[in-house]
């Protein structure tokens, strides 16, 4: 990582008074509770798994009340925005 925030740094990305820091996300766990292996070509699709955060994402907020009010096309765009990153 040092090599990349020394790059951010060089760049202009990130100035000297901002702090960079890695944060780990863990992995990525299959229905068993065991990480997927790459290498045996255990791995989901990306369209899969966003379908599937789309999904347990829409369930909390069902089980909340959150999205009272919302059209569900609208808390479907909404969440996937949100969970994705794309907003």
């Amino acid at each position: 990582m040092s090599k990349f925030f020394r790059a951010a740094y060089k760049s202009g990305i990130a100035s000297a008074d901002v702090g960079l820091e890695h944060n780990y996300f863990g992995t990525m766990n299959g229905k068993d509770g065991k990480p997927f292996k790459t290498r045996e070509g255990g791995t989901m699709k990306l369209k899969d798994l966003i379908v599937l955060v789309i999904e347990a994402a829409l369930a909390r907020m069902a089980e909340s009340h959150v999205a009272e009010g919302y059209e569900e096309a609208e808390q479907q765009e909404n969440c996937a925005a949100c969970r994705v990153g794309c907003a």
